[in-house]
């Protein structure tokens, strides 16, 4: 665990925050903390970053405060020189009710992190309208619609509109196609019932 982290500052920061306005994650954290957190689950000596294509989030997360989880939701990526990532995840904590969207994007590893959006755990409808939301999202604020996206990966458990998802991905593998012509795009899942989170693929494009 940082010494230098607050958690409970943490909170307090993201729920008082103004969605309508953009927030870095990151740069929340460095606000709290005075100065640069260190330390990523690589190299020990590293500023903390949430740079989605060589760090392991959730473990970033749990460095800071073992009360933090992140989950990814939603993760895309093209695995050519893995040159671009895009994920989307929920930040919360054991000790309260809320949850944070948060998006992290990397081109190039050139990366952005984003505060997306507020939920209480307790919403019953919450799994549907985060589905909702990061398709939009994906579709028409990511990168994703430059022909970036080669794997899709989703998780178990959340009200998917799968009919939504491939209509977009195969619009988007017509556009690459026209340069690329042997381009093709997969969608994986969790598979239910594993006590690893093993993905099996559900739809494949080519």
């Amino acid at each position: 665990m940082n010494k230098n982290f607050n958690l409970n500052q943490l909170i307090e920061k993201l729920k008082s925050i103004d969605i309508s306005k953009h927030h870095s994650i990151g740069l929340v954290l460095n606000e709290l903390n005075g100065e640069e957190l260190i330390g990523t689950p690589f190299y020990k000596e590293d500023p903390f970053h949430l740079e989605p294509i060589t760090n392991d989030i959730v473990m970033q997360f749990k460095m800071l405060d073992r009360n933090l989880n992140y989950e990814t939701i939603f993760r895309a990526e093209q695995e050519i020189g893995k040159d671009w990532a895009l994920e989307y995840g929920l930040l919360s904590s054991k000790k309260c009710d809320d949850l944070f969207l948060i998006c992290l994007q990397s081109i190039g590893r050139d990366y952005t992190d984003t505060i997306l959006k507020k939920y209480k755990l307790s919403d019953d409808t919450l799994k549907l309208k985060i589905t909702t939301f990061i398709l939009k999202h994906y579709e028409t604020e990511s990168y994703a619609k430059y022909n970036y996206s080669k794997d899709v990966y989703l998780s178990k458990g959340y009200n998917w509109d799968l009919d939504r998802l491939f209509e977009f991905l195969k619009k988007i593998l017509d556009i690459k196609k026209k340069t690329f012509p042997d381009e093709n795009i997969s969608v994986w899942r969790h598979k239910e019932n594993q006590k690893k989170l093993t993905y099996e693929k559900i739809k494949y494009f080519s």
